[in-house]
């Protein structure tokens, strides 16, 4: 199993990617503990434990800085330790930036932004203290060189997750801190397969599937990726590239 024995905390885990992680992540040998805003990290869990898997969950807002440190000390103590956080938190609004109303700036600011600054800002003084520890976060490719159409603030949000890992790679890989962004485009939030049936389709030119996320995710949380440090890595079918014309 790639992830024996590996302690993993998952942040956005109710649906299509974060669950499709976790299920992924279950197989490879991993505990798990699951964090969503709604009741679905329960449902994860549930499931994961009825097929013989250590799993935990709970309900809260990573935007929120207490809500952070609370899921953070539990996860700590109920999986005796944390090896790998994946920080799959976000939120889509668009629109022409000088119509974009309060609200939905801070939304976009909170979800995209702050929840990744918080998650990471509260388990690196446990990494360092340990000497070791990965980080996953999920961006977008309009983080890396592309950018949607009227959607600005969403941009910036993922931009700013990509250069938050570099920063995260530069300042602590000599603890043995490693960080990626996986920077995804084009995916369907439901799942295309099972848990007992874990797949992709050897086809480019379909909608992304959470699945597809999943495997890299697994990959980048194993001990394989050890020399991979600071990436953003596009997930996309090649649309970035013009694939998909």
């Amino acid at each position: 199993m790639r992830l024996k024995d590996k302690k993993v905390l998952i942040v956005g885990a109710g649906t299509g990617v974060g669950r499709a992680t976790a299920y992924a992540m279950a197989k490879e040998g991993a505990s798990l503990y699951l964090v969503s805003r709604s009741e679905k990290a329960y449902e994860t869990a549930r499931f994961l434990q009825e097929h013989g898997h250590p799993a935990f969950s709970t309900s809260a807002d990573a935007s929120r800085r207490q809500d952070v440190k609370r899921f953070v000390k539990d996860a700590l103590e109920r999986l005796g330790g944390i090896d790998v956080v994946f920080v799959n938190a976000g939120y889509w609004v668009g629109g022409p930036l000088e119509d974009m109303d309060e609200e939905d700036i801070k939304a976009l600011v909170e979800n995209n932004l702050l929840s990744h600054i918080y998650t990471a800002q509260e388990i690196l003084p446990y990494f360092i203290e340990r000497k070791m520890g990965v980080l996953i976060h999920t961006a977008a490719v309009y983080g890396t060189f592309a950018v949607a159409q009227h959607a600005a603030v969403y941009n910036a949000t993922k931009s700013a997750v990509v250069s938050l890992v570099k920063s995260i790679a530069s300042d602590y890989g000599r603890f043995n801190v490693r960080a990626n962004a996986i920077c995804p485009n084009g995916l369907s939030h439901r799942l295309y397969s099972s848990y007992d049936d874990l797949k992709t389709e050897p086809k480019v030119t379909r909608r992304g599937w959470p699945e597809d996320v999943a495997y890299l995710a697994v990959y980048l949380a194993s001990d394989e990726s050890w020399w991979m440090n600071g990436s953003a890595i596009v997930i996309d079918g090649g649309w970035a590239v013009g694939a998909w014309r």
